[in-house]
């Protein structure tokens, strides 16, 4: 890094940007484009009625639950050289470099807990919503990402995708549709900026 002038880690060099005028960000903005910048594909899953399940059934059981849906998500994720990089509460994030990697890894997931579903009685299975979107981010290692892929499949997997669905973001239906998988296609927004996406009929 020594070229650069910066030898310093990411919270440092936030530190930096956020001390200098606005006229002067941009080299500290462009080291830290150089260093992060990446394309990445986004999955977050997210597991509906959080709050009825745990009235009804108890925090214990829904902590049970809620490891179970975590084993199922890494091991599927790794299995297509994704990484989990964040889970918190009842979601889980996971980031791809390759946007057919994700496709299979959410196909995989959902086909997985509804294996294990039909083997459970009502009150022991596992449901997952997720959200996908594709785009360019800054990935902070395998510790952390941050950009515009994450809003979409953040409001697609933790507010929109009901039990047993995946929304996908326009970037990456296509991917879908070549795998021959019906997409029924909507719109919303996150913030006032415009959401395309759509529902996969993954079981057809």
């Amino acid at each position: 890094m020594a070229h650069t002038g910066f030898t310093t880690g990411l919270s440092e060099l936030l530190s930096n940007y956020r001390g200098l005028r606005s006229c002067d960000r941009g080299p500290v903005a462009d080291e830290i484009e150089r260093r992060y910048a990446a394309e990445r594909t986004i999955m977050i899953g997210d597991m509906p009625a959080f709050t009825r399940r745990v009235e009804r059934e108890g925090i214990v059981h829904y902590l049970s639950l809620i490891y179970e849906m975590r084993r199922v998500a890494r091991s599927v994720i790794e299995r297509y050289a994704g990484y989990l990089f964040k889970a918190d509460a009842d979601n889980v994030f996971g980031a791809f470099f390759t946007l057919d990697a994700c496709v299979d890894a959410s196909l995989g997931i959902q086909r997985e807990l509804d294996r294990l579903n039909r083997e459970l009685p009502e009150e022991d299975r596992v449901w997952l919503g997720i959200g996908i979107a594709h785009g360019p981010v800054l990935a902070i290692e395998q510790d952390d990402v941050w950009g515009q892929a994450i809003n979409f499949a953040s409001k697609l997997g933790e507010d929109l995708a009901g039990a047993g669905e995946i929304l996908a973001h326009e970037s990456a239906l296509p991917a879908f549709e070549a795998r021959g998988l019906p997409v029924v296609r909507r719109e919303t927004e996150v913030s006032g900026v415009a959401l395309p996406y759509g529902l996969v009929d993954w079981r057809a």
